[in-house]
């Protein structure tokens, strides 16, 4: 299991690590947000599997 803290973070290890077979991402995370970073991740992985979730119940 890979854990990042950035979006940016979480991009560079599906970018480094080519046997990364899901992405499982917060829609708010610093720098690179959920939805943006599985859309790049699915330009990149086409197959790896990919999901959202959020700690933060109210959308601002």
């Amino acid at each position: 299991m890979l854990l990042a803290s950035t979006g940016l973070e979480a991009l560079e290890l599906v970018q480094a690590n080519a046997e990364v077979a899901c992405v499982l991402a917060d829609l708010r995370m610093p720098g690179l947000g959920g939805p943006e970073l599985l859309a790049r991740v699915a330009q990149i992985r086409p197959h790896c599997r990919r999901a959202v979730v959020t700690g933060f119940p109210r959308v601002r």
